[in-house]
């Protein structure tokens, strides 16, 4: 016979397993995305991201303005993004502080679909968004 405690025990345990077993599949497995085709949209501005090796090319849809960048993975999850080239319009004034920042980007979780990233400019300006994999 099972007493009271017991039984409350095995029915939190129970509680807790479902629980768990409904969490969308999210992982911290970072070595997905070193490579590959992404895409980030804010409002109507849709980002082609294409990561390969030591090199990234963004290109903005529907125009014909890129960034060329260098990636430096620092761990799997960790890496640092410097501008080689662009032809964004920008002021000269932004365009110097640009050319000379590093990106550092932290990868916080990554799911079939998507990975949420915290991107950190050297001015200590951090943002944190959303990168979809592209299928």
């Amino acid at each position: 016979m099972i007493n009271k405690q017991t039984g409350i025990r095995f029915l939190l345990l129970v509680t807790v397993l479902f629980i768990f077993s409904c969490k969308k599949d999210i992982s911290k497995d970072c070595k997905q995305i070193k490579n590959g085709h992404f895409f980030w949209k804010h409002n109507k501005i849709v980002v082609s991201v294409n990561r390969k090796d030591s090199i990234q090319i963004e290109r903005q849809l529907g125009t014909n303005y890129y960034h060329k960048s260098s990636v430096h993975w620092i761990d799997d999850c960790h890496y640092e993004l410097k501008i080689l080239s662009s032809n964004f319009q920008v002021p000269d004034s932004i365009k110097k502080i640009r050319n000379n920042d590093i990106l550092t980007t932290e990868i916080l979780e990554v799911t079939n679909d998507y990975y949420i990233y915290e991107c950190t400019y050297s001015s200590n300006v951090s943002v944190i968004d959303t990168m979809w994999i592209k299928k």
